[in-house]
């Protein structure tokens, strides 16, 4: 049962590039408000659900090369839960990335003795 170097690679790229998170994280309740919790909460969580939009407009101005933009765009809608970044990024874009990060990272001789 071979280990499959190059589909592990890309796994860890995944991990690395595209599972930190991109955004603060939600709200929760604040114990100190002094308005219904239900609707403090509501209300915050609306607010970050503004600013993360805000957020990557800003971003995609900020970049300039097609590839950035994509590559924040695939970290975005895969934190979100809309696709995985490979369909925005293309494969062969990820497993590049994966090569580039990981080329130090060699695949290791295993093997079994029966004792």
């Amino acid at each position: 049962m071979g280990l499959d170097h190059a589909k592990l690679k890309v796994m860890l790229a995944r991990l690395f590039f595209f599972c930190q998170p991109l955004f603060e994280s939600p709200p929760v309740v604040d114990k100190a408000s002094v308005i219904d919790k239900a609707i403090d909460l509501r209300i915050r969580r609306q607010l970050w659900q503004a600013s993360k939009y805000r957020q990557i407009l800003r971003l995609l101005r900020r970049y300039t090369k097609p590839e950035d933009k994509l590559f924040l765009l695939a970290w975005w809608l895969n934190q979100e839960k809309v696709c995985k970044p490979e369909d925005i990024v293309g494969i062969g874009v990820l497993r590049r990335m994966a090569k580039k990060k990981f080329r130090g990272f060699r695949q290791p001789t295993f093997s079994m003795r029966i004792l």
